[in-house]
């Protein structure tokens, strides 16, 4: 999601110093430069074209000189590294080059770029005893939780960037249950229909209040909703998920 970071002689220097400008001006002010959400580099831009076992992350990815702009800076490298790092163990499995991985096998490599929003997202779950509960495993307190919600076991997960939609994500009971979750109320966000609205109380920071949902649902998986409620810049956070039932199994 990074703009085109390209940078040129700073005009307002370059007087007496043409052709040998030392003072730059970065092209990601300005906005004509900038995207509105993510955007895609190539699979193939990371593996050499005519030697058949190198991969390329990071500043040596093959791209055209404004190419470099977006995808030299430090996250975007580091992202081009996890899916190498993807992409090898695809060519380990099965005896393949970087080559042969998109040729044959990019199904695969699509499924192991989604883990860090699902798969590894689930061992990043925290369950929390009852009457325990953090808002969010960040730590952000609860200072007053309804008597009944004190009893159930708590869900959290990690907020990643408050500049992206929080991610919903999955566990599975092993009977059937009621989950309650507290709502952040940023961007005016509401569920998904079948959760319905409580008159139960959260609240965090002392003055900060979640809204309380509930649904019920049977042995099997359990979908705790993304949220995509936006103010300003931030995202909400995720939700907090309580479950009816000491004798239910989680199972994360």
């Amino acid at each position: 999601t990074w703009a085109i970071d390209l940078h040129k002689p700073h005009s307002a220097y370059s007087k007496g110093f043409e052709g040998d400008e030392f003072i730059a001006r970065a092209s990601i002010e300005d906005k004509s430069f900038h995207y509105k959400g993510t955007y895609w580099a190539p699979y193939r831009c990371l593996y050499s074209r005519n030697i058949k076992n190198l991969f390329m992350a990071g500043r040596d990815i093959s791209v055209t000189k404004t190419g470099i702009g977006p995808t030299r800076v430090m996250k975007t490298c580091g992202t081009m590294g996890e899916i190498v790092g993807k992409a090898v163990s695809i060519c380990l499995k099965h005896k393949t080059t970087p080559r042969g991985v998109y040729q044959h096998y990019l199904p695969q490599l699509k499924a192991l770029m989604q883990l860090p929003g699902g798969g590894a997202l689930r061992s990043m779950i925290e369950i929390v005893e009852a009457g325990k509960a953090i808002r969010t495993s960040e730590g952000e307190a609860i200072t007053h939780l309804s008597s009944k919600l004190q009893k159930l076991r708590s869900l959290v997960m990690p907020r990643d960037s408050m500049y992206e939609p929080a991610p919903e994500f999955k566990f599975k009971v092993d009977a059937p249950t009621v989950v309650y979750i507290s709502v952040h109320q940023r961007g005016g966000y509401k569920p998904p229909a079948g959760w319905k609205k409580t008159e139960l109380q959260l609240v965090w920071r002392k003055t900060f209040k979640d809204v309380i949902y509930k649904k019920s649902f049977a042995a099997g998986e359990v979908k705790i909703p993304g949220h995509n409620g936006k103010s300003g810049d931030a995202y909400g956070f995720p939700h907090a998920a309580f479950v009816e039932g000491e004798q239910v199994e989680i199972v994360l």
